[in-house]
């Protein structure tokens, strides 16, 4: 395996900080104090944020710092659906493959959904469902859906949060966790057409 450069592996703790909510406040970030947490020289902080800039996560204010994006409301609708598509495709695809590698994989991170769930870990299960939902998509081995739908899901997931909205705040919980698990055993069964539904079924009781 490729070893990770400086810029990769700084790309990806910021990512983290930014789902974690750690860019919450106006400016609380500059490229110095970043690389002071992260232990490294301002230059690999430096190309990471210009690609979170470049993907319309973060913006960088001049002699100010650096701030999180948010969609508008307008925005944030265009992006589901292109997420909607994403996911659809992606099912698809997966359920073609029948890797039961795959399939026990989404059937881990279900049963961890479903642990915090009882928990009532919101932030925690907010986190999970993405991971869920990154890890379908991933597993469609097509780098550009799975490079906008990463961008396209943390845009939505930081605009919602600082909008203080729950992605699971209005929903059954446990009916979310079963409706996880039959979106899961619809893409394990092989069938493209039963996957779509699936995913369609999921996407529409989320709107209820």
């Amino acid at each position: 395996m490729k070893k990770k450069t400086k810029s990769q592996i700084a790309h990806e703790k910021l990512r983290k900080m930014i789902l974690a909510g750690q860019f919450s406040g106006k400016y609380a970030w500059s490229l110095r104090s970043l690389a002071e947490k992260f232990k490294m020289s301002v230059v690999p902080i430096t190309e990471a944020v210009r690609r979170l800039e470049q993907d319309g996560l973060l913006v960088v204010h001049p002699q100010r710092g650096i701030s999180i994006q948010h969609l508008t409301v307008s925005q944030l609708r265009q992006a589901n659906v292109v997420r909607e598509g994403i996911e659809i495709q992606a099912a698809r695809i997966v359920a073609r493959k029948r890797c039961k590698e795959t399939i026990d994989e989404l059937m881990k991170i279900a049963e961890r959904l479903k642990a915090l769930i009882e928990q009532n870990k919101t932030a925690q299960i907010s986190i999970t469902d993405y991971k869920l939902h990154k890890k379908l998509v991933d597993a469609s081995d097509n780098d550009i859906l799975v490079e906008t739908y990463e961008k396209l899901l943390t845009l939505s997931m930081i605009t919602t949060e600082a909008a203080g909205i729950s992605s699971f705040g209005q929903r059954d919980k446990p009916q979310e966790f079963q409706d996880h698990i039959a979106l899961i055993k619809a893409i394990g069964s092989g069938d493209p057409e039963k996957a779509e539904k699936a995913v369609r079924d999921h996407i529409a009781s989320d709107a209820d």
